[in-house]
């Protein structure tokens, strides 16, 4: 009955725990051309991530890709998540998004778009969390 009772305590703070947040990756750092940046390694594979896609110059257009690979160094071109800025997330400088149920080995952010603006550059940091 002993071992019973410790089995089912050490279940119930496993269901309760708070969920496991990665520290903050970034993914694109004032990038400023468009295309691919480097792979990260996340700590752990998360399934759930929220981005925020951080905007100066002002440009007219922004797209940015969110890709994955469990560990090859070929990422698939339609990515885990594409984020096409609106006009108020751009004049705010600050595009959030988020998208779940994708673990991955390795991510990295691709700058698909970036038009207009007076030297336009986008930094993408993203949080993974693991329930």
């Amino acid at each position: 009955m002993k071992s019973k009772s410790i089995l089912f305590a050490a279940l119930l703070v496993c269901l309760t725990a708070a969920p496991v947040f990665a520290a903050p990756i970034t993914l694109l750092s004032a990038a400023a051309a468009t295309g691919p940046g480097t792979a990260v390694m996340p700590l752990k594979a998360y399934a759930t991530w929220s981005c925020d896609a951080t905007i100066t110059g002002a440009p007219t257009a922004v797209t940015v890709r969110i890709e994955g690979t469990q560990g090859g160094t070929t990422f698939d071109p339609t990515g885990m998540a594409t984020q096409t800025c609106t006009a108020g997330q751009l004049a705010a400088g600050i595009c959030s998004f988020s998208f779940i149920g994708m673990p991955v080995n390795l991510i990295r952010g691709n700058l698909i778009t970036l038009t207009g603006g007076t030297t336009p550059t986008v930094t993408v940091i993203c949080t993974g969390a693991q329930p």
